[in-house]
């Protein structure tokens, strides 16, 4: 797989854990486990493609990755 797709996808996963975040903690009866899932995976596939790409990436980066996939 591309790393370049992997890191983006990553992104995504790991940016949806912020709307799973804020409605654990606003209903007291949900559980943060799909969050921590969410932080856990899409970290996980940032740190793959980072180690797949020779330098990595920077800040600066991010959005020509994303303006050249889609």
């Amino acid at each position: 797989m591309n790393p370049d797709l992997l890191f983006v996808i990553g992104l995504g996963i790991f940016a949806l854990s912020v709307p799973i975040i804020i409605n654990a903690f606003s209903s007291s009866d949900r559980s943060l486990r799909p969050a921590g899932l969410c932080i856990i995976v899409g970290g996980l596939m940032i740190a793959w493609a980072m180690a797949q790409t020779p330098g990595g990436y920077s800040i600066q980066d991010v959005p020509g990755i994303i303006g050249s996939l889609f």
